[in-house]
């Protein structure tokens, strides 16, 4: 049989055939004398289009061309829905492909870009699916990793909840814990930190979630942060535990950071050879598996003992080894401490001049990054001590309220009560002793707090 012996009303309804042939015909913008060509009359399309009589095959190839569509276009009775969900299966395959390069470009840190491709593919795929989800995931990580960590911890906030609600997301939810709670870290909003990885844990463990190196993460932040707060006590503990968590599951990359831990608490309790044991154990530690930031880190911390125990020369050589790894490894930030570290040893033996070169490289450092507002508050007290020490009370009293302004909004109770102390003696030594008394009071249940770098002016 021929396609021109083909009965077309047993396919479909000649009306059907005219609607199609004419909602073509408009969305080209042609006439009806346009399609009829040489070969037809306006009159014959006109009864087409109105279904009054039945086109040949022959007519309808002859259409096509003109109308650029498919024979089908006009038999198939499901080819628009056919159309549309290829259109869909289409937009769907470029959609995964823009998925599938994110991903790429994301291991290769080109985040911005990748969050583009993102921003278009949550925008165009169905919220159900669970790339959908991978990809939202995706996109907070990418705000953190360009330190946008304000507009992460609202998508944080907003979709928390939909991982929490479903068992095969609790893995994602359990890595923002641990991602958002250090992103409120860098916005040293350390309080909300700590709830937030907090949370993390309890997660974890009330699932059973197959997270442990994320857990022994998750156990060693908390530690530091409850330093941070002050609870040294408590921040011991969680060092412990991580430690022995650590040993239980071969988490061995973290024991160094555990002895540095203990050894730490122990400093800020005032047991300096337990402080200085744990931290040359950690020491050891991590030059075995060659973890160089950590040993810097380490050799910084024996500084800050020693200087509490008034051995400067051997403070100066653990900031000095501290600062030679971290150039080697073009960690300009640390270098800023150990700067301000040697700076503050310099104030300490009276060498004024020496101090504020040293203080004032740190602050320039820090400058060009726009976090680390506690130790910038820390530095420019540092540099009002040692304007103060030399008597030119304005410009210590510039430097402090410099200080002040870095830590307005952030949680920095400690440093707030170093810096209130340093202006109370200040005011005083000039005489404005209401003012002094201010500052006096709002430090005054801060008088046990201990700091590496508190050192301020006894009267």
């Amino acid at each position: 049989m021929n396609m021109e012996d083909i009965d077309l009303n047993m396919i479909i309804d000649s009306k059907e055939i005219g609607r199609r042939i004419r909602k073509r015909r408009r969305e080209l913008r042609l006439r009806q004398r346009d399609i009829a060509g040489n070969e037809f009359t306006v009159g014959y399309i006109s009864q087409l289009e109105v279904g009054n009589i039945y086109p040949s095959v022959k007519a309808l190839t002859y259409l096509g061309k003109v109308l650029e569509v498919p024979l089908s276009y006009f038999l198939d009775p499901e080819y628009e829905e056919k159309k549309d969900l290829l259109e869909k299966i289409k937009k769907l395959d470029n959609s995964y492909v823009q998925f599938l390069e994110a991903e790429r470009l994301i291991r290769n840190g080109a985040y911005n870009e990748a969050k583009n491709l993102l921003e278009r593919f949550l925008d165009e795929f169905d919220p159900n699916d669970p790339r959908y989800i991978k990809a939202k995931f995706l996109m907070i990580c990418c705000y953190i990793e360009t330190e946008n960590y304000k507009l992460a911890a609202e998508w944080f906030d907003d979709f928390i909840g939909t991982l929490l609600s479903d068992d095969n997301n609790l893995k994602y939810a359990a890595w923002l814990y641990y991602k958002i709670g250090i992103s409120y870290w860098m916005m040293e909003r350390h309080l909300k930190a700590l709830r937030t990885l907090e949370k993390g844990v309890d997660l974890i463990d009330k699932n059973n979630l197959d997270l442990h190196d994320l857990k022994g993460k998750m156990l060693l932040n908390i530690a530091n942060l409850l330093i941070k707060v002050n609870n040294y006590v408590k921040a011991r503990d969680y060092f412990m535990m991580c430690m022995n968590y650590s040993k239980d599951h071969g988490l061995v990359k973290y024991i160094g950071s555990c002895y540095h831990g203990i050894g730490f608490t122990s400093y800020y309790l005032n047991e300096y050879k337990d402080a200085i044991k744990n931290i040359r154990r950690a020491i050891f530690v991590n030059n075995i598996f060659g973890l160089k930031e950590e040993v810097a880190k380490e050799y910084n911390y024996l500084g800050y003992i020693y200087i509490d125990m008034k051995q400067y020369d051997f403070a100066l050589k653990n900031f000095e080894k501290s600062m030679e790894i971290y150039k080697e490894l073009n960690k300009m930030v640390y270098v800023s401490f150990n700067l301000t570290e040697i700076g503050r040893i310099q104030y300490l033996q009276g060498n004024y001049n020496q101090a504020l070169k040293y203080l004032e490289r740190a602050d320039k450092l820090l400058s060009e990054n726009p976090n680390f507002l506690e130790e910038r508050c820390r530095i420019n007290r540092l540099i009002g001590d040692v304007y103060a020490a030399q008597q030119e009370y304005v410009k210590a009293e510039d430097s402090y309220k410099r200080a002040e302004s870095f830590i307005a909004n952030i949680d920095a109770e400690k440093e707030k009560a170093a810096l209130g102390e340093a202006l109370g003696n200040l005011y005083y030594r000039m005489g404005r002793v209401e003012e002094a008394l201010d500052y006096f009071s709002s430090t005054k249940n801060e008088d046990n707090v201990k700091s590496p770098l508190r050192d301020s002016i006894n009267l």
